[in-house]
């Protein structure tokens, strides 16, 4: 009876991401017409992003969402731990409608993928961008009332466990006068795994802990150890 619920769930897992890919696609000629009007593309990914984690509740064993921070409005740096290519999806658990990406690497190479990516508003950087330059394009995202999402590990975890987080999420929250958002994703390294496509039943939990200050460069590396420790001691729970 297991192995036959494994096999339903994974089939449902891959006709939902055949979905998620067809409507990319399909997308493209309306986003043409619409001239890729930047808060049109962030709604449907948005849309998109709700019907991928609609399926991945109906298949988890559980899914719950707590929130510990009870204003979540306004900009600020929202920082989770990674682990899993459904991270880019999780956060319409959290009805995070006003919020963009920091991006570089592999997404940002897929030719249809960073189209969308840059019409919606994320901010898209690589290793020639100064952090004043990437401040600047933070801060653009901010005057929009957006959070901007990051993950501090800068790569997936390959077992689930919670890397060492890099200070410049932090940096830019304390240089640009905003707090940080940290939230625990937890059990979706076991929903899809690294290098596979495969979607398994298991228990996830989204939670969005309190928000933190970071008032001055001295405490960037602290609160970066802090925020990490948090995150990883709500993954134990």
């Amino acid at each position: 009876m297991s192995f036959i619920k494994d096999i339903f769930v994974a089939v449902i897992g891959f006709i939902a991401f055949g979905i998620f890919g067809i409507c990319l696609i399909c997308y493209y000629p309306f986003c043409v017409i619409k001239k890729f009007e930047e808060n049109y593309v962030r709604k449907e990914f948005y849309k998109l992003s709700k019907f991928v984690m609609t399926v991945v509740k109906f298949v988890s064993k559980s899914f719950v969402v707590e929130f510990k921070e009870k204003n979540t409005d306004g900009p600020c740096v929202v920082v989770a731990n990674h682990s899993s290519i459904l991270d880019i999806v999780v956060f319409s658990s959290v009805n995070f409608k006003d919020a963009v990406f920091l991006s570089k690497g592999w997404p940002t190479r897929i030719p249809l993928m960073n189209k969308y990516l840059k019409a919606a508003g994320n901010v898209i950087f690589d290793e020639n961008t100064s952090f004043e330059e990437l401040c600047s394009l933070v801060q653009k995202a901010f005057d929009k009332n957006l959070k901007v999402i990051v993950f501090p590990e800068g790569t997936r975890s390959e077992d689930g466990t919670v890397k060492r987080f890099h200070k410049g999420a932090f940096l830019i929250a304390q240089k640009l006068g905003v707090p940080v958002l940290p939230v625990c994703v937890k059990g979706l390294d076991k929903t899809i795994k690294k290098n596979s496509v495969i979607v398994k039943s298991c228990d996830v939990k989204i939670t969005v802990l309190n928000k933190i200050v970071v008032s001055n460069e001295e405490q960037v590396l602290d609160i970066t150890r802090k925020t990490r420790q948090l995150i990883a001691e709500e993954m134990e729970k």
